[in-house]
């Protein structure tokens, strides 16, 4: 007994020895540098390693506007620009995704070449996204600010002979080191709190965007990092960064607003000319697209006066599923985030406590009135609206701040280490890194899953059903798409309002289908004449699927449709064509049989 006393004490001393030594060796600095190491070495290596070049959404418009800059330093963009791009594409032999695109542009500059097209300050010339502006230069709708970041990506790969079209995804991996590694210089924080807020970085939903030639990872990483700066006193920095994001995105300048707001009353009776410096420099940044806009386009913002963006639209139903839509929702980005956010504003209110957190929440609903008003509400996106990135990088921030504040560290140990798990599962397994995915025009499984079996309780705008329908729908026409389960049972139809007529053909009384029209008219929020009979609403209106003739004369054409596609497929096979007529041999039956019994049989497969 004496002997193992002994040995305990040896044991504990050499332990604590090596504890020491290891403390003193692992210092903050060479942590943060072991860390930056791992990550840049990590990520680069496993995104680099995939070739995703398929350009979403905006991204010829950046692309473009950035070869513009590097190749005459301004962001007009001249028909060489796109002929050079393209020729690099071909020389490279990467497939030129959306040449439509680039083929309209070309054919555009020769219009305003032969003096076809001039500027008009009264009416907006475009193609796709690019404007015509004063002196007859294109630019894009969009701000070159992100471009600019892109130059040292682009020119270290000319550099080096390499692939120009890894310019965005290299800026953006920068972008997000550099956000990582500010966190984990910041010195306010503990470290164990910079490790936190640096893991969330890394596994907030902008990652979904890393291969986009876009602005989402720059706005969503750096939102995050401007809260960050809030709660750590140094504020003017943070209202710095949010009107650099708003270059990209206006909304982010409220934000700005209500954190000069925040300082202005903190300073009360402080208030003094230097301070007022700092502000105009932190903030002076947010009017510098409406005076580009200004002297190119002659309008003060070009997406207004092209008529993107509607007041009608702004709604508390569009508010609501902005955040709660299970097909492109916040909620999809940072589920247990916003649930617990909700679980501390009622205890905090409770409580009357903690207002700051509120306050700068109560942001959302300032900038959500102006980016609710976007007409094109299903843009294209990864898994989320593209808005919802940066509004959720803003509640992770407000979240996890006021998780810091908790009381009990037992219970803030908990709620952190449930936080991190929730986003590592929940980026994780959304994630689409190998493989292009147009996420606008599917439903996502839990849309479906809540499509299907509560029909009645989700009916979000239009826009976003309607093009995701137009794949998944049991039966669909341009003006009628009918949703069904597994079963075949119908459960929900979306119905353009002129073709109401085809609810009366299917079988519903005409008398109680024009009431039901009269009263869905009232809830038009968007005024897309679109509307929903749901699977409650069926008895009201006389509905009875059996007796639906409009779901067999659909299934024919449709049936006719994919017959004629998969024959297509097949005679463009040479392949497949001599394996069909050696089938034909085998089975002693004429090659247009054998055609007919392959097309049928790859028809009944795919509808099991």
């Amino acid at each position: 007994m004496k002997y193992f006393k002994v040995l305990c004490i040896f044991v504990n001393k050499m332990a604590l020895k090596f504890l020491q030594k290891t403390k003193l060796f692992f210092t903050e600095k060479r942590m943060t540098t072991f860390i930056m190491l791992v990550l840049i070495s990590w990520m680069s290596i496993w995104f680099l390693r995939f070739s995703k070049n398929y350009p979403h959404g905006d991204s010829i418009d950046y692309i473009l506007m950035t070869e513009a800059i590097y190749n005459h330093g301004t962001p007009n963009i001249t028909k060489k620009d796109i002929t050079n791009y393209i020729d690099f594409l071909e020389g490279m032999n990467i497939r030129v995704e959306k040449k439509m695109v680039y083929d309209d542009l070309l054919v555009f500059h020769r219009e305003i070449e032969t003096d076809s097209l001039l500027f008009n300050p009264n009416k907006i010339q475009s193609k796709w996204a690019f404007i015509l502006g004063k002196g007859e230069k294109v630019y894009t709708q969009h701000f070159w600010f992100y471009s600019v970041l892109a130059i040292p990506a682009r020119a270290f790969l000319e550099l080096i002979d390499g692939d120009f079209t890894k310019t965005f995804l290299i800026t953006n991996l920068t972008l997000l080191f550099l956000a990582i590694w500010l966190v984990l210089k910041n010195k306010k924080l503990n470290y164990p709190k910079r490790l936190v807020i640096a893991t969330l970085m890394g596994f907030s939903p902008a990652v979904w965007y890393m291969y986009w030639p876009h602005v989402e990872l720059f706005a969503g990483v750096y939102t995050l990092l401007a809260i960050v700066y809030f709660f750590t006193d140094k504020k003017i920095r943070s209202v710095f960064i949010l009107s650099i994001l708003s270059l990209h995105y206006p909304p982010l300048a409220f934000l700005a607003l209500f954190i000069i707001g925040n300082i202005l009353y903190e300073k009360r009776g402080k208030w003094n000319i230097k301070l007022f410096k700092k502000l105009f420099i932190a903030a002076v940044w947010v009017f510098i697209p409406t005076i580009f806009s200004l002297l190119v386009f002659g309008v003060p913002n070009i997406i207004t006066a092209q008529d993107y963006l509607s007041w009608e639209l702004v709604s508390f139903h569009r508010f609501f599923w902005f955040f709660f839509d299970p097909n492109q929702g916040v909620i999809l980005a940072i589920p247990l985030f916003i649930f617990v956010f909700i679980g501390f504003a009622v205890y905090d209110s409770i409580k009357r406590q903690n207002g700051i957190y509120y306050y700068l929440a109560s942001s959302i609903v300032v900038m959500a009135l102006f980016f609710m008003q976007m007409k094109n509400w299903n843009h294209d996106g990864e898994i989320t609206n593209r808005y919802a990135v940066w509004i959720a990088s803003l509640i992770v921030g407000l979240v996890i701040f006021r998780t810091f504040k908790m009381q009990s560290k037992l219970w803030m140990s908990i709620l952190i280490v449930l936080l991190v798990a929730s986003q590592i599962a929940v980026i994780s397994s959304q994630a689409e890194y190998k493989k292009i995915r147009y996420s606008a025009l599917m439903l996502h499984p839990i849309g479906e899953y809540v499509l299907i079996n509560y029909p009645d309780l989700y009916n979000p705008d239009p826009l976003i059903l309607s093009q995701r329908l137009n794949d998944f729908a049991y039966s669909s026409t341009d003006s009628v798409k009918v949703v069904a389960d597994h079963q075949n049972n119908i459960k929900k139809m979306m119905v353009y309002l002129p073709a109401y007529r085809q609810l009366i053909q299917r079988g519903m009384d005409s008398l109680k289908v024009m009431d039901f029209i009269e009263h869905a008219k009232k809830f038009d929020a968007y005024g897309q004449k679109w509307f929903y009979v749901n699977e409650s609403d069926f008895e009201k209106l006389g509905y009875n699927q059996s007796k639906d003739t409009m779901i067999a004369f659909i299934e024919k054409s449709k049936r006719k449709k994919t017959y004629q596609k998969i024959k297509r497929n097949i005679l463009s096979s040479q392949e497949w064509q001599d394996n069909i007529k050696k089938q034909a041999k085998e089975w002693g039956i004429s090659y247009e049989e054998a055609l007919h019994s392959n097309i049928e049989h790859i028809i009944n497969e795919n509808k099991k």
